[in-house]
């Protein structure tokens, strides 16, 4: 597959859904649990209890379980990853540099998302207001993505997808790190931030985010 057509199906997926579509029903259970674990503590089943069995309708791989209470849901985590992501003086941190983008509109608090290039090793710093792309540092950064096929990421989410997108200095770096690997290309910051932008527009229909 070329990079122009790798690119179309990475954005089909990630726009559509890496697990597939959900129902309205989920997208306000998902709007929820982001919303509380925002809150910077575990979720519970018990403040779920309103939304009746529907927790079991979300695929595993997108949910992360410590002593009957969720701990990571989606790309927002509160166990450390390689992607930091600051939200009002709280520490969060997500699966992958694309939840960083899409993440700050669905909670509807700004964020500052910090990483690191993986052929550099330099700091990446993204800082994303619910709506906008606020700034960026490096002037050029880009963003890996891959289009692995659905039933693969409803297996394993950031095993099929988050651990392959990445932030990098510019595309010189990219290029670096992607020769060893295949199928796997990059875009802009402003490309995968309008691609985060549709996302939650798609994914969120039935639900007002801001």
């Amino acid at each position: 597959m070329n990079s122009d057509a790798l690119k179309e199906r990475a954005a089909a997926l990630m726009i559509g859904g890496l697990v597939g579509d959900i129902s309205p029903d989920l997208q306000r259970l998902s709007l929820m649990l982001y919303r509380l674990l925002a809150e910077g503590t575990p979720v519970s089943r018990q403040a779920l209890a309103k939304t009746g069995d529907l927790i079991d309708q979300i695929p595993a791989s997108t949910l992360v379980w410590e002593n009957g209470s969720i701990v990571a849901y989606g790309g927002l985590s509160l166990r450390p990853s390689d992607h930091v992501f600051d939200v009002a003086g709280r520490r969060f941190y997500t699966w992958c540099v694309f939840d960083g983008l899409f993440l700050p509109e669905i909670i509807a608090q700004p964020a500052t998302l910090t990483t690191r290039c993986p052929t550099t090793n330099a700091v990446i710093e993204v800082e994303i207001e619910p709506g906008a792309l606020r700034s960026h540092r490096p002037a050029a950064p880009v963003m890996s993505i891959v289009a692995p096929e659905i039933a693969a990421c409803v297996e394993n989410l950031r095993g099929a997808f988050c651990q392959h997108v990445r932030f990098f200095v510019d595309e010189t770096a990219f290029r670096d790190w992607a020769r060893r690997r295949d199928g796997v290309t990059s875009i802009d910051i402003a490309e995968a931030y309008e691609l985060a932008r549709q996302r939650n527009a798609h994914r969120f229909a039935a639900v007002e985010l801001i």
